[in-house]
């Protein structure tokens, strides 16, 4: 899945501006989506409930498309594995998610929302994308400390 013509330099950049969204994404106060209620005229339910993206919810989907991160693959197949599973599953799961299974969890997260209004805002609003975007760092600091010349 990772592009052979990337260099170390800009998946070290990459990494490093999906972590940066881990205190964004943590913030209470600003939250990447809103669930907006149904609306009712004349005790009729005209409009179901929805989530709508705020600010930082639009630049993480944006920042997620440009920098490669959503790709296509079989991701129902794929979160049904074992190890899909795992990663899927808890956010202890994550603390050994390499490069490429952060492209399988952030995609699988992104087509879920398609087909289950409210999914990617569930796993934001209870950590695991912010677990995610710490993993993203973790992994850049690693990187990094393999480019340093011995």
């Amino acid at each position: 899945m990772s592009d052979p013509g990337t260099t170390l330099a800009a998946r070290i950049a990459r990494l490093h501006r999906l972590a940066a969204f881990e205190a964004r994404l943590s913030d209470p106060d600003d939250p990447a989506f809103e669930n907006v209620p149904a609306s009712y005229e004349d005790g009729e339910m005209v409009q179901m409930p929805w989530w709508d993206a705020r600010p930082v919810g639009m630049e993480l989907l944006r920042s997620l498309r440009e920098d490669g991160w959503l790709r296509p693959f079989n991701w129902i197949a794929w979160s049904s594995t074992p190890r899909g599973s795992k990663l899927l599953g808890s956010l202890d799961g994550l603390d050994d998610a390499n490069e490429e299974e952060l492209v399988r969890i952030l995609t699988t997260l992104v087509r879920q929302d398609r087909f289950f209004d409210g999914a990617l805002a569930s796993a934001i609003q209870g950590g695991y994308v912010p677990h995610v975007c710490r993993r993203a760092g973790e992994l850049a600091d690693a990187l990094e400390g393999e480019a340093v010349p011995s």
